[in-house]
């Protein structure tokens, strides 16, 4: 997972919470993306590196970070003139003209208009970028993603899936859910659930062999998939089953009643 700048490294479940910050940044555990702009080094003229969204300027052996223009979305600048971006702020691509205009709602990251790179929050990528070595970048990716590890490729992005609210891979393959669901591996099962409990007249050695042609049963009668049965326990001596099973029907709703009664008559 690619971390988002200013991160130097991030938390493995979500690439905006910095656990390093890089060249430019001090960590700060209160602040936005625990990093904050390190500008100490404008006051003493001896600027190396420069934040985002400002550029280095020198002049008479004197190095400063110069803000670039305010509402310009540049990632970097030319220093004697804020407003002309050399590139961009995650979400914005550079034009012919050198401003920043904004991606695709769709695209995380962009070279044009309609040619996303990564994908948005939500979405999924049809086609991963390759990772390679050695590779050049256009300068209006340098700040977004390392130029000796990633040739960016032209990816189509996807939404995900409802319920879930994001989702890596494919649309269905969840990474988290949508409110009122919850993530149980990759798939989002709703909380409203339909508690049932049943024995079986069947010896724990026909019940076994037989186990997911009982879930199949089950999940068939109701118009559900096996991934949405939770079984909560199992007593193999005497096959009593207790289960939870999801649904997409709000409850008290006659889709819901109707799954109610088909599940009791399947389980009778």
């Amino acid at each position: 997972m690619q971390c988002v700048y200013p991160c130097s490294s991030c938390s493995p479940s979500d690439p905006t919470v910095c656990l390093s910050c890089v060249a430019g940044y001090t960590y700060n555990a209160s602040s936005l993306q625990n990093c904050v702009a390190n500008l100490t080094c404008t006051n003493n003229n001896n600027c190396v590196f420069c934040p985002y969204t400002y550029s280095l300027s020198a002049s008479n052996n004197q190095q400063t970070c110069v803000s670039c223009a305010a509402g310009s979305n540049c990632a970097r600048c030319l220093p004697n003139t804020p407003s002309v971006c050399t590139s961009c702020q995650w979400g914005y691509y550079l034009t012919n003209q050198q401003v920043c205009a904004a991606c695709p709602d769709a695209c995380g990251s962009c070279i044009t208009a309609s040619i996303c790179i990564t994908c948005a929050w939500g979405y999924v990528a049809n086609m991963p970028a390759t990772t390679l070595t050695n590779s050049v970048l256009s300068p209006r990716l340098t700040d977004q993603v390392a130029p000796s590890m990633v040739n960016p490729q032209p990816v189509g992005c996807t939404a995900c899936s409802s319920p879930c609210m994001s989702c890596m891979i494919s649309p269905t393959t969840c990474l988290s859910c949508v409110t009122n669901y919850t993530l149980y591996g990759t798939t989002c099962i709703s909380n409203f659930q339909f508690t049932a409990n049943v024995v079986l007249q069947a010896t724990a050695g026909v019940f076994t062999s037989n186990y997911y042609q009982f879930l199949l049963a089950v999940a068939t009668a109701i118009a559900q998939q096996t991934n949405t049965i939770l079984i909560q326990s199992i007593v193999y001596s005497s096959s009593d089953i207790t289960m939870a099973i999801a649904t997409n029907f709000a409850p008290g709703s006659t889709q819901a009643q109707n799954q109610q009664s088909n599940l009791n008559s399947v389980l009778r």
